[in-house]
C-alpha cells in the first residue's frame, strides 16, 4: 500500500503503473506522520487482522537496499513470534540529528538470539 495525498494521488499512481500495483490509498489533507500511519493501518486491519504491517517513509534512503530488506524479514519473523508488539528497525546514526529524534534501546528480548530485539529504554 502506497500512502499519499489526494492531490497527488495521479503522479503517484502513474509512478506505480504495472504489476505488481500496490493499492494507492490518498488522504484527503495532509494531517502528518500519526494520521498517514493510522489510516492505512486501520484500512490493512479491517481487510486482515492478522496483518503485520511494515512503514516505509519516502523520504529515507537505505543504500544497501538487500540487505536492509533482510533485516525487515528477520524483524517480520520476531513479529509472528510476538504479534502484540511493535518493533522499531532503527540503524546508527552517522551524524547527530536531534530533531529527528532518536532510539535508545532496552534489555535485550529473551529468546532473541537470530534477530537481535531489544525493549524499549522506557519498558
Amino acid at each position: 500500500m502506497v500512502v499519499t495525498l489526494a492531490s497527488h494521488a495521479h503522479f503517484v499512481e502513474a509512478e506505480l503503473r504495472g504489476a505488481p500495483r500496490p493499492h494507492v490509498l490518498a488522504q484527503p489533507y495532509d494531517r502528518g506522520t500519526a494520521a498517514g500511519v493510522l489510516l492505512p493501518a486501520h484500512w490493512i486491519k479491517a481487510r486482515d487482522a492478522e496483518a503485520a504491517i511494515a512503514v516505509f517513509p519516502s523520504d529515507h534512503f537505505i543504500l544497501e537496499e538487500s540487505a536492509f530488506m533482510c533485516h525487515v524479514a528477520d524483524v517480520a519473523r520476531a513479529v509472528r513470534q510476538r504479534p502484540e508488539s511493535m518493533i522499531v528497525l532503527g540503524a546508527e546514526a552517522t551524524d547527530a540529528e536531534p530533531e529527528y529524534g532518536w532510539i535508545e534501546p532496552g534489555k535485550p528480548w529473551r529468546g532473541r538470539r537470530e534477530v537481535p530485539c531489544r525493549r524499549s529504554a522506557a519498558s
